[in-house]
């Protein structure tokens, strides 16, 4: 194992890597200073990359609670505009999209009965 890597090696032992596909939905409203709704994009049911690296779960001491902690990296894009004609409103493609990246810190509690 190089030098550089040895701070981290308690933290990188028993951790994990979940890579997968996530379904997911986004709306979001563009809007002026003033509040006035300009647009809204949506999208429902779409597929995104999800990668996630989890860290090894801590237990206290003999309870069976513990606790973990991942990070989390997730790409979402709304393809639809929401427009409204005759007091109807639906979601249309007119060529614009909004992408949107999210970085997150998960904790977790749990309890592990084995």
């Amino acid at each position: 194992m190089s030098d550089c890597f040895k701070p981290m090696a308690p933290f990188l032992e028993g951790a994990f890597v979940k890579v997968g596909m996530a379904v997911q939905g986004l709306s979001m409203n563009i809007q002026t200073e003033e509040q006035i709704i300009k647009a809204t994009m949506t999208t429902n049911g779409s597929l995104s990359p999800y990668y996630s690296l989890g860290f090894k779960n801590s237990y206290y001491g003999n309870s069976g609670f513990g606790y973990g902690f991942g990070i989390t990296y997730l790409d979402s894009y709304a393809l639809d505009q929401a427009t409204t004609r005759n007091e109807q409103t639906v979601n249309a493609d007119l060529g614009t999209y909004v992408t949107t990246s999210m970085y997150a810190i998960q904790p977790s509690f749990f309890f592990d009965r084995s």
